[in-house]
């Protein structure tokens, strides 16, 4: 069953973005994955179970929608493989402590280093 929900999601067409006053009311377009495509399947191998999440998806998240402070704290951990690590244990100790919901509402999450 899971090979076909994969399936199904992973051959949808990416819907068109709303218009809202002549400005597209999405995200900036990722630079990760198929950009035709609304879901991305990736290896199992890379969900971290003890977290909860996949670090190298989060890490591409932030590093896509916050350049400047992935390179604060890239640069602050000593490399990327470090910052990884670093923010997805944050995260998943912040979901850990507050819910998913309020993580996903919060402005910012300190993820040490001075790195917001």
């Amino acid at each position: 069953m899971e090979e076909t929900i994969e399936c199904v999601l992973t051959s949808q067409p990416k819907p068109k973005l709303a218009v809202v006053s002549g400005n597209q009311a999405a995200e900036p377009e990722a630079v990760y994955g198929n950009p035709e495509m609304e879901y991305a399947s990736i290896p199992n191998t890379l969900y971290n179970a003890k977290l909860a999440l996949v670090p190298e998806e989060l890490a591409t998240f932030v590093r896509t929608s916050q350049p400047q402070k992935w390179e604060l704290l890239v640069k602050r951990c000593d490399g990327e493989a470090q910052a990884t690590k670093r923010l997805a244990e944050r995260v998943s100790r912040e979901i850990d402590m507050h819910g998913t919901i309020k993580m996903l509402r919060m402005d910012e999450v300190d993820v040490g280093e001075g790195v917001y």
